[in-house]
């Protein structure tokens, strides 16, 4: 199979392994992206203990990181270690359970190039697939049950996003609003966003206690809130209150 050239992007997938079905789901879309891209990919891996790094293999850099002092996969705080050892003008954060066209990913980094600050490889409307379906990069659907989503991926002006304070790492938990924190945080600070027609195909798996248990789910709807409501210039002073972007 030919490869794309994304050399000049980052790929960061945050995971955690919850079950046999994310193992399987994560090198699925390893895969995926090493047979169908020539690029950069970091998987930041949630342990109980500290590792150091693995070799890289495929362009692929493999990082471990324990989890938070109360238990938590702090997915908002490890996406932000993976970009800040991004060396790429772009990078893309990735859920290791999502999958979209190859040419629908060209076109959202090829938006980036042209001077947008985030985009989307896909409008918004997500399917439920098996591992099987994906065959070199071939998708077959199966239910659609999202519509207008922001999650399983989004592409970043690296430079861009820094500005913007990175990932808010006041969302704490494996599942957080962070996707639609970041679309409102981005555009609220004046920066273009920019979607590609399509469809985004997720991956099925047994769900995640962190999806049903998050002690701090009311917190975070909180602080996304606080986010959408605060004006363009108000943003701008909370952003530059966060310690992450400081270092």
């Amino acid at each position: 199979m030919r490869e794309h050239d994304l050399k000049d992007t980052t790929f960061i997938l945050p995971y955690f392994r919850d079950s046999q079905e994310r193992e399987e789901n994560l090198h699925c879309i390893l895969g995926f992206l090493v047979n169908n891209f020539e690029t950069n990919i970091i998987v930041y891996e949630i342990v109980n203990k500290p590792f150091g790094k693995t070799s890289s293999e495929n362009n692929v850099r493999w990082y471990f990181e324990p989890l938070d002092i109360d238990g938590i996969f702090h997915r908002t705080k490890v996406i932000n270690r993976g970009i800040k050892k991004a060396e790429t003008p772009y990078i893309a954060i990735f859920d290791t359970d999502c999958v979209f066209p190859p040419e629908n990913i060209l076109k959202a980094v090829q938006m980036l190039r042209d001077g947008a600050t985030l985009t989307y490889s896909y409008s918004g409307n997500f399917y439920d697939i098996e591992r099987s379906y994906i065959l070199d990069g071939i998708i077959k659907k199966r239910t659609s049950y999202v519509k207008g989503s922001f999650g399983g991926a989004c592409f970043l002006n690296r430079e861009h996003y820094k500005k913007c304070g990175y990932e808010n790492e006041n969302l704490l938990g494996a599942h957080v609003p962070d996707d639609v924190e970041r679309f409102e945080r981005v555009s609220k600070l004046g920066y273009k966003v920019e979607r590609v027609d399509g469809d985004c195909y997720h991956i099925v798996h047994p769900p995640s206690k962190d999806s049903k248990e998050n002690p701090y789910a009311t917190a975070n709807n909180l602080e996304y809130l606080k986010v959408k409501n605060m004006d363009n210039e108000s943003l701008m002073e909370y952003v530059k209150t966060w310690e992450w972007t400081k270092k």
